[in-house]
């Protein structure tokens, strides 16, 4: 039909018919038409062709009687159309026609646009309901409403009051409140459902409404503590007891004295049907993501399931057009249900949009940035079934906070070793049909039961916006009402988190949090409490030493010379040991040997890592230590390499002893001769190694580095009983190694060792050709890393203050950060880059076109990565005369232990 208005006629020979369609609100048909040879003649409304009304136009129009087109003026119609009986009965178009030579009339379309109720429920109680919609699909009209108490049809109202409020709040139809005197319609000794629908339809409106009277709460609670006293006595147990002789009296006595005890149950829409056996469905809400939303569509059609779905996608007005289109075209090539919003409603709006489309099946909400794998329903589809009173499931992810893996609470990446779906089989294998009880669901794929949200309502769009904290609140509703949300430790489903909707920003989300804590106060205590327990561990643990396992019998299948697997024991506050020890890994795992990381976080969490994926297995002490020894055993281990015990108790150095392996300790720093680690006293530089009395002061005064897991007092309270622990511990070792010449010598200075041995760190092959200072006009100087006081700030202070005062051409680059940044914000000729990562290091070099590494570090450095990266970038090296730094920028030392690094060293700048 065509809009622009034009009068329609018939050429036959009998009569000549003219009309117009003027206007349809939804309720009223309005229009014109005339015929060439007759004042009393039919038209016909079709519906989908189907005749549904017959009507004579024979209202008078003054408008039609000046213009001439009608003799008498009595042409015109109007004639109540009601689209919600249309909609209701499944019709899509509709046409006018004049009955007897079916010319149509012209004018507006006869469009049949789908209801968008707004509306709310504003106030509740057994005498009153006061609230508030419209149509925005027909925001001319009022809705009227037909009112249902216990599925029986009451009332018809019309919401046509005017709402001051809501004209005020900018809404057009604002002549649209209603006031339902309730009290005359409900049952006073029962609990009472008011449902409201679009008069003479089904189509349901609103929320649904529960009142609960006061005398039919007192006859329920009687009920109950008739049944809890049966059950008392077969069964005298002090619970029980407790429930009938002082919590069930104490509500009937509340109960009764409460004069409007009438019962506040208003949740968000409600379905009035139950679940039975049928198909799940799937429904996916979309806005942004074009890879990762066709991916996750993808990936539920591709796995292998059993269980019967259906996929309802939501095109929630998504801003990327090709998404949109590529969506369409899925459509018909997978046979999804493809739905689209003519707005944008945000996660809450969408989701509930799809769960009442569902109407009766069970619905599983599954985030577009997701990948699911194979059985990844049957599983949770068994969980939630496993028992009645589970309400919600979620399943295992990478990215799900409380549900996350491999480590918990973290956005995690998959584990590199092993494809996604074999990830899955582990989850299956190893915790199979096991469920875990949660404070609350997770929102990225979320199963929850029809009978749930029959009985909790939808996810509350009024309180939550567009999204955030909907599927918390949901979960505490449904506990409230006695379901369970549980998490399924067989299933695994791959979550991005990269694709968001619109409206989620950090402070939405803030608003939110604080809306969620008020209304729960003791949900924040309740998650604390789940994060502190951490009942998933054991889970998270039985797939990750799984995972360990299939690495070790990789090696194994590699190189069946070496079976055994090597155990590092190290730190976990990164720097120089933790590059060492994974170049050094990558040497013995190059030789065919499995490697493996114990590390301690905290006192009585280790964990053991893979070192070349980010699998861990994670020990509560001391309750855990026969396990760790098992699997110790498992994995074969057959020597420890101790790189650092600095976050250990003592009770680490008897692994060995345990599993009757070997060990060898590699010195990275000087914990073994000084609780500091780096020789620094009070005054911020090198102490110079004095007496033991002086060390003792030292301690005394400073204490011991602040990541030492021991005391100064837990090893003796001196310094000779510090280093005589240590002693013992290394003269036990296979061997001794530390990084430099200059530290084995300083060791060998207190512990006459004769395991000891200097060997450098393991480094790529690189020469070494120092940039011409020639046509330098300004010397540019960098520090490279974190410059703290021991790194040498106080240096980089004053000579810069320096540099400044007297106008050299000298200016200073810091690659990276000081500890002291704000200092340097009035000296411009300082330069601050911030963190980097190391590949970014040779660009940050040239950028700044520097010349000259200043390596001011104040303590004997037992290594230095730092000074390799500078060599690498072919940098002239200024330094001290001190420690490992010194000595490999000294041909002197060469002749000892080899060519520093593997460098091929040409010239080497030193400025002390």
């Amino acid at each position: 039909m065509k809009n622009d208005i034009k009068e329609t006629s018939n050429t036959d020979d009998k009569a000549i018919i003219r009309g117009v369609v003027d206007s349809w609100d939804g309720m009223t048909i309005s229009g014109w038409a005339v015929s060439s040879d007759s004042d009393n003649f039919e038209l016909c409304i079709l519906a989908d062709g189907i005749e549904i009304k017959r009507f004579i136009p024979d209202q008078y129009r003054s408008d039609l009687y000046e213009q001439k087109i009608s003799t008498t003026g009595f042409s015109g119609f109007k004639v109540e159309l009601n689209v919600y009986e249309l909609i209701d009965k499944n019709f899509s178009e509709i046409e006018i026609i004049e009955c007897e030579t079916k010319s149509p009339l012209v004018g507006v379309p006869l469009n049949i646009y789908s209801p968008v109720i707004k509306g709310h429920i504003d106030s509740q109680s057994i005498y009153n309901i006061i609230g508030w919609c419209f149509d925005k699909s027909y925001p001319d009209r009022n809705v009227d409403i037909d009112v249902y108490v216990n599925e029986s049809l009451v009332t018809t109202i019309a919401a046509n009051i005017l709402r001051h409020d809501l004209r005020d709040a900018g809404i057009t139809s604002f002549s649209s409140g209603f006031s339902l005197n309730i009290g005359q319609y409900i049952d006073h000794l029962k609990l009472n459902s008011v449902v409201f629908k679009v008069a003479g339809t089904q189509q349901i409106i609103l929320d649904e409404v529960k009142l609960f009277p006061k005398t039919a709460r007192i006859n329920t609670l009687v009920k109950l503590q008739n049944i809890v006293k049966k059950a008392t006595l077969l069964n005298d147990s002090p619970e029980l007891t407790w429930l009938t002789q002082s919590i069930i009296p104490e509500l009937i006595d509340k109960t009764r004295a409460d004069q409007f005890a009438q019962g506040d149950y208003s949740f968000a829409d409600k379905t009035l049907v139950t679940n039975g056996k049928k198909s799940i469905d799937i429904i996916v809400p979309v806005y942004k993501g074009f890879e990762e939303t066709i991916n996750c569509i993808q990936s539920v059609y591709d796995v292998n399931c059993k269980q019967n779905f259906n996929v309802i996608v939501i095109n929630d007005c998504s801003p990327e057009p090709e998404l949109t289109d590529k969506l369409r075209n899925l459509e018909k090539t997978l046979g999804f249900i493809l739905l689209e919003n003519e707005f944008n409603l945000g996660f809450v709006g969408t989701v509930n949009k799809g769960m009442k489309y569902s109407e009766t099946n069970d619905v599983l909400l599954l985030n577009s940035d997701t990948v699911v794998t194979n059985h990844w329903l049957d599983k949770i589809v068994g969980a939630a079934y496993s028992d009645e009173t589970i309400g919600s499931v979620t399943p295992f992810s990478n990215n799900a906070t409380i549900c996350s893996y491999p480590r918990f609470c973290v956005d995690n990446e998959l584990p590199k070793q092993i494809k996604l779906n074999e990830l899955s089989e582990v989850f299956a294998t190893e915790n199979k049909n096991k469920v875990v009880d949660l404070p609350t669901a997770h929102g990225f794929s979320m199963f929850i039961k029809r009978s749930t949200l029959k009985d909790v309502g939808f996810f509350d769009e009024k309180k939550w916006g567009k999204g955030y904290a909907e599927e918390n609140d949901f979960s505490l509703r449904a506990a409230r009402l006695g379901w369970r949300n549980v998490m399924a430790m067989d299933a695994f489903v791959q979550h991005l988190g990269s694709v968001s909707f619109a409206g989620n920003t950090d402070e939405f989300i803030a608003t939110n949090l604080r809306k969620l804590n008020g209304i729960y106060p003791d949900y924040p205590q309740a998650v604390e409490s789940f994060i502190n327990e951490d009942p998933i561990r054991p889970f998270r643990n039985n797939v990750a030493f799984n995972l360990l396992q299939k690495e070790q019998l990789n090696t194994i299948n590699k190189n069946r010379e070496n079976l055994g697997s090597i155990l590092y024991v190290s730190l976990t506050i990164g720097g120089g040991t933790e590059v060492a020890t994974n170049d050094i890994a990558a040497i013995n795992r190059s030789e065919g040997k499995s490697v493996f990381m114990l590390v301690a976080p905290s006192e009585n969490m280790w964990e053991l890592k893979s070192l070349i994926d980010n699998t861990v297995v994670q020990y509560k002490l001391p309750e855990d230590e026969s396990m760790l020894i098992k699997h110790l055993k498992s994995l074969k281990v057959n020597i420890i390499h101790y790189h650092h015990t600095i976050q250990f108790p003592k009770f680490v150095w008897e692994l060995s002893e345990q599993l009757s392996v070997p060990y060898e300790v590699i010195l990275h720093d000087y914990h073994t001769i000084c609780p500091r680690v780096n020789l620094i006293d009070e005054t911020k530089s090198y102490c110079g190694e004095p007496n033991s009395d002086a060390c003792n002061r030292c301690i005394k005064r400073n204490g011991v580095h602040n990541a030492s897991l021991l005391s100064f007092d837990d090893l003796g309270g001196t310094i000779d009983s510090w280093r005589n622990y240590y002693f013992e511990k290394l003269q036990g070792a296979q061997a001794v190694i530390t990084p430099s010449v200059d530290t084995r010598d300083r060791i060998l200075k207190y512990f006459d060792l004769d395991n000891i041995e200097a060997r450098y760190h393991p480094e790529s092959e690189f020469i070494y050709e120092p940039i011409s200072l020639i046509d330098a006009k300004v010397l540019n100087i960098a520090f490279i890393g974190a410059i703290g006081v021991h790194k040498g700030l106080n240096v980089l202070k004053e000579c810069a203050k320096y540099a400044y005062k007297f106008n050299l051409p000298v200016k200073f680059i810091v690659i990276g950060y000081t500890s002291d940044d704000e200092y340097f914000k009035e000296l411009p000729n300082v330069t601050i880059t911030g963190k980097y990562e190391k590949e970014e290091l040779p660009e940050l070099f040239k950028i700044h076109d520097c010349h000259i590494a200043g390596l001011f570090s104040v303590w004997p450095e037992t290594f230095s990565y730092t000074l390799s990266e500078a060599l690498r970038a072919n940098l002239r090296i200024a330094a001290f005369n001190l420690g490992a730094i010194n000595e490999r920028c000294n041909v002197d030392y060469l002749n000892e232990i080899g060519t520093p690094s593997n460098v091929i060293m040409k010239n080497i700048l030193g400025i002390n």
